[in-house]
């Protein structure tokens, strides 16, 4: 019930919503007949109808309020166009999810709440008999006499205040009924929805809270507690992604990174005959038609991201990014840049590339920690990698490179590795590369 989550397609500018990055410690594993679905645990018979394929797209909703009054919204376009609801939407790249919530809030009524007078209700589940793709909503409320600003309508939603005994339930989703009296009652709780379609549920359960206070941030995940959010087989889930990413653009301040393609190949080639770049990126020099071949097997190959860099204004070709995963150690991608234009060196536009892809493999392709081997001699790019926190680990003699790993803690470098690594615009159209 939202807005933009990061990436642009160049075909349809569709935009994908991307796992929350923390998992939230639960008490207890799936027991017999539940599955776990994201950061909840729901009846395993709920998803008997569901593709096998399902995904988990994170939302939020926040619903203000006061002694026996409650705010709500008409919803005036989109999905649940025409219902009275909470205020709420996607999650975006940048934010967590009280952060995405206190913006949804605010761009939808106008209105701003305080971190701290934010309180986590509930984590609903909502999955479609059918739909692969299942909507997972956490609930707040904020008290509305803390409220800053007034409440006016946007294009988005028309909020009215309501009192708890004439709230609109025939205009609300029909789940509302089944939740709204334990909110007004002060329960904390998780909810399960099975909906036949927007209009009927089948089944639906409730269980109690189990989630750590609003403030506390959650372990930076591992493999275990990953795979608890990766439905199936985390090397099939990347894999479907990427190939969802065919026609994605990675957009930043002054670079995109687009998927390399046949047309970038001759220029790649081109750089490919310099003796420096050979040497720092490890590479025997190829023929043209090897370079094609090349490119065509990188196409269909799902443990690793390629993507060539263009000048975000001239669309001018001047480098590339990779990353390769690990088969014995799916968490772990080996990462390389190479700005490979001398006219585009030393102007900080390796450090931009680095942060996108960096951000990229961490939030889509499920990366958690970053390797790079770099050769002796390469005396800037080891600088640019450790200035991204890159600590040595150990130092190669045979093939005189550094190997250097970036591995986050619960550090505020970490953190903010990631979260300033994309910028907020990313609807425009971009336009064709120029490989002069």
């Amino acid at each position: 019930r939202g807005p933009s989550t990061g990436f642009l397609s160049l075909q349809n500018h569709r935009q994908h919503t991307v796992m929350a990055e923390h998992s939230n410690q639960l008490d207890g594993a799936a027991s017999e007949g539940q599955t776990r679905v994201g950061y909840c645990l729901v009846p395993s018979d709920y998803l008997k109808d569901v593709p096998e394929s399902w995904t988990v797209k994170q939302y939020t909703l926040v619903i203000p309020h006061r002694e026996g009054v409650v705010l709500l919204g008409m919803k005036k376009r989109g999905f649940g166009e025409g219902k009275w609801n909470g205020f709420g939407g996607k999650i975006e790249l940048k934010e967590t999810i009280p952060e995405g919530a206190l913006r949804e809030l605010e761009e939808e009524c106008c209105v701003s709440a305080r971190m701290e007078d934010l309180k986590k209700r509930a984590i609903f589940t909502f999955i479609f008999q059918g739909n692969p793709k299942i909507m997972q909503v956490h609930f707040f409320s904020t008290d509305m006499s803390k409220l800053e600003g007034t409440a006016k309508e946007t294009e988005e939603m028309r909020p009215q205040e309501f009192s708890v005994d004439s709230i609109p339930f025939e205009s609300m989703w029909p789940d509302d009924t089944h939740w709204f009296p334990k909110f007004l009652n002060g329960d904390d709780f998780e909810g399960a929805f099975l909906y036949k379609n927007e209009t009927e549920i089948i089944q639906h359960s409730f269980l109690p809270k189990r989630w750590p206070g609003v403030s506390e941030p959650g372990p930076v995940p591992t493999w275990h507690n990953l795979a608890e959010l990766v439905p199936g087989d985390i090397h099939t889930w990347r894999e479907r992604n990427l190939k969802e990413d065919y026609n994605t653009v990675i957009a930043g301040e002054r670079v995109l990174l687009v998927p390399y393609r046949r047309e970038h190949v001759d220029r790649y080639h081109e750089w490919m005959q310099d003796e420096e770049i050979l040497k720092f990126t490890g590479s025997e020099p190829q023929t043209l038609e090897e370079e094609i071949e090349m490119q065509k097997k990188w196409e269909t190959e799902y443990d690793k991201a390629t993507f060539i860099v263009l000048h975000r204004d001239s669309k001018q070709m001047f480098g590339d990014v990779n990353l390769f995963f690990y088969e014995d150690d799916p968490c772990h991608a080996e990462i390389n840049v190479m700005v490979a234009e001398k006219s585009f060196r030393r102007q900080g536009y390796a450090t931009e590339i680095m942060k996108l892809m960096m951000h990229y493999g961490y939030r889509r392709l499920l990366a958690r920690q970053f390797a790079a081997k770099i050769d002796k001699d390469n005396l800037p790019s080891i600088a640019l990698f450790k200035s991204l926190h890159f600590e040595e680990v150990k130092y190669c003699n045979v093939f005189k490179q550094h190997e250097l790993l970036w591995k986050p803690d619960a550090s505020e470098i970490a953190s903010s590795l990631l979260d300033s690594s994309m910028t907020e615009e990313y609807g425009s159209k971009h336009g064709k590369p120029n490989h002069s």
